[in-house]
């Protein structure tokens, strides 16, 4: 679910999709909620404007290397 927010686009999962979500066993799948919990933590507080300068700092120091 996407929906226009006050400092940009605000996504979230719907009822439906956190239960899909919730059946997945893999090693992968809980890799996967573990590292999106870390990101969500690091990043919950900053904006899109701020997210938009770290993506493009890291992108321009990997086309340097």
């Amino acid at each position: 679910m996407a929906e226009d927010a006050e400092l940009g686009i605000l996504y979230s999962i719907s009822d439906s999709g956190r239960k899909m979500s919730d059946t997945f066993q893999s090693e992968y799948a809980a890799k996967y909620k573990e590292l999106m919990a870390l990101v969500i933590r690091k990043y919950e507080e900053i904006d899109d404007v701020q997210l938009l300068d770290i993506i493009n700092r890291q992108s321009t120091k990997s086309l340097r290397r």
